[in-house]
């Protein structure tokens, strides 16, 4: 039986990062200098077609299976990625929705007012407006697969090194996250930056990959806040 690889090493980190991030990073980069030169909107960036998403689903599907062989040739041990589907699963999704949600709201109501106008949009303006004709198959498709594909890298092989080097690890990890939500203008990136360091101080306690991936979805879905869950609520009590 061939020995498997616990843990991975820098250029371990540095080439899945490649494979996961480079191109996203690069468009994000790119998308975010057009965005500070007023050659696009705000709106134009935090908007996509059912076409981005299927676009975006199989460049996802083909990274991850790239990421897959060359982890396979490896060796790493992928049992140490824990996904368990149970009821205490779904509750800590729950808490990870209200945790992360209230700090996103507490955080654009504090850096808001220092903002331009038209520099940002609220949780709830960013959000599907009718949940009913805003969402799409292909959305939820999306952002299922994207909320496995951040964070079983962020949340799951970065944590897959020696522990001497997981702090640096834990950095390099937010400034990739960092970088490649860019496009979303700086005020949006640091939001999702926070909600990055929520997920990796929940992630010392929480074991289970599962809960942060359906979180990270449903936050992909309706918004990184509060006010887009109280607004299904009011629909659902009408």
């Amino acid at each position: 039986m061939k020995q498997t690889t616990q843990s991975m090493n820098i250029v371990d980190i540095l080439i899945v990062t490649v494979i996961f991030f480079g191109m996203p990073i690069y468009t994000s980069l790119s998308q975010f200098f057009l965005l500070q030169e007023g050659a696009v909107a705000i709106t134009d960036t935090l908007t996509f077609t059912d076409q981005d998403n299927i676009w975006a689903i199989l460049i996802e599907l083909i990274s991850l299976a790239i990421a897959a062989v060359y982890l396979k040739l490896r060796r790493f041990d992928f049992t140490q990625l824990t996904f368990s589907f149970n009821a205490k699963a779904i509750v800590l999704t729950a808490g990870i929705i209200l945790i992360a949600g209230s700090l996103s709201e507490l955080y654009f109501y504090l850096a808001a007012p220092f903002q331009d106008a038209g520099a940002y949009l609220t949780s709830a303006e960013v959000a599907p407006t009718d949940t009913t004709s805003t969402l799409s198959f292909y959305l939820v498709l999306f952002s299922l697969l994207n909320g496995f594909f951040e964070e079983v890298f962020f949340l799951g092989l970065i944590f897959a090194v020696n522990k001497k080097a997981l702090p640096y690890a834990i950095v390099f990890s937010l400034v990739i996250r960092f970088l490649f939500h860019t496009y979303q203008g700086m005020f949006y990136a640091v939001n999702v930056l926070l909600f990055g360091i929520v997920l990796l101080i929940l992630r010392s306690k929480i074991k289970n990959l599962l809960p942060f991936t359906l979180a990270h979805a449903f936050f992909d879905v309706f918004g990184l806040g509060l006010l887009p869950i109280i607004d299904i609520v009011e629909k659902i009590i009408k």
